[in-house]
């Protein structure tokens, strides 16, 4: 990925036999520690062991379907979805129609990431490595940290820095003692 950018990322993709986690370089070879990729991997297997993908699908068609039918009431008295004078109001319908549902799915991506980011912390046990990788995550990608709250309920699909780092500092508060994975 050093090809196309310098921001360090990591995914989990796949479904089945096909999962995967993959780290790009950028994060591999981005001076980032063996803690900090730990948790970062923690994090993206949470996303295969809580299923998330099939989540995401699952919200993804409970959202998708209902639009499909706003778009063909919207383009029916312009002969229908197949007919050509209809395709601008399908567009400007789609476009509204996913200018109201982003918040809506940033807010289901954000609990998703946030559920993986405490799996990750129960599964290492290393809040320190894990603060650490948020913050040289966010350095590295010049990410906004603490963002206005507008910007991040409308247009974030991840919890901001600080409340990853916040978070962290809730799980050492309730896990005072964590034997999974010490150091």
């Amino acid at each position: 990925m050093k090809e196309f950018t310098d921001a360090p990322n990591a995914e989990a993709v796949g479904l089945g036999s096909t999962r995967r986690v993959i780290l790009w370089d950028t994060l591999t070879e981005g001076g980032f520690t063996r803690p900090e990729i730990r948790s970062v991997l923690a994090h993206e297997f949470a996303h295969h062991s809580r299923d998330h993908l099939w989540k995401g699908i699952a919200w993804f068609a409970l959202l998708a379907l209902p639009m499909a039918f706003v778009i063909a009431l919207a383009t029916r008295s312009r002969g229908g979805m197949y007919a050509p004078a209809a395709v601008p109001v399908a567009i400007f319908a789609l476009v509204v129609l996913q200018l109201v549902a982003t918040p809506v799915q940033n807010a289901v991506v954000r609990h998703l990431e946030q559920e993986a980011d405490w799996v990750s912390l129960q599964t290492t046990c290393d809040s320190p490595g894990t603060r650490a990788a948020f913050q040289r995550l966010a350095r590295k990608s010049l990410t906004d940290p603490d963002p206005p709250g507008w910007q991040a309920a409308l247009l974030e699909n991840h919890p901001t820095i600080m409340e990853r780092i916040a978070m962290t500092r809730e799980w050492e508060r309730h896990t005072p003692l964590c034997t999974a994975f010490p150091g």
